[in-house]
């Protein structure tokens, strides 16, 4: 994901045998980056593929928080949660595509979720409004409320971790020709 170049369905690999990450970009291209002196220098050094003279450089800022990799999941593909409010409880989904997709089978609009902090994610759920909840990492767990009406409660707990092939067939009912 990167909020300075949006892009649908960015993908990554990484390559075990050749220890190689490759990234396709989509419209922005598609990069290798070489794992093999990753440890001692905390930078990935890379390049378009098939061009070794236009480089490019990732650099490691910081382990995830336990509240991200929560939302993440283990696979790093998005969770799976069981939301709760007062008339009953159905399952949403937390993606971790391009956009930050938020879905919800039961309830379906076009919604993105971001974090606020380390401790605060902020669901825009379209025309069901924007839910700001608490995340406990630790014990998998979300609280909180519709945005500015703490009466209007929700809480969610974390099922499973969504894997490579939900994320290619999860669909979300739209295409990206438009801005976010």
């Amino acid at each position: 994901y990167s909020k300075l170049y949006p892009v649908s369905n960015s993908t990554w690999n990484y390559d075990k045998i050749t220890n190689k990450l490759t990234i396709d970009f989509k419209k922005y291209g598609k990069y290798e980056f070489n794992l093999e002196n990753y440890n001692q220098s905390n930078e990935l050094n890379g390049n378009v593929i098939d061009d070794v003279s236009n480089w490019r450089k990732l650099l490691y800022i910081r382990n995830f928080h336990i509240n991200e990799i929560v939302i993440f999941g283990d696979l790093g593909y998005g969770s799976v949660w069981s939301f709760e409010y007062s008339s009953g409880s159905f399952e949403i989904q937390f993606l971790t595509d391009s956009y930050n997709h938020f879905k919800c089978i039961t309830y379906p609009a076009h919604s993105h979720w971001h974090f606020n902090n380390e401790n605060e994610i902020e669901i825009n759920w379209g025309k069901y409004g924007v839910y700001v909840l608490s995340i406990d990492g630790g014990n998998k767990k979300l609280s909180g409320s519709v945005k500015g009406q703490p009466s209007n409660w929700r809480k969610a707990s974390y099922i499973r971790s969504l894997t490579a092939d939900e994320i290619s067939s999860t669909g979300h009912g739209h295409d990206h020709e438009h801005s976010h």
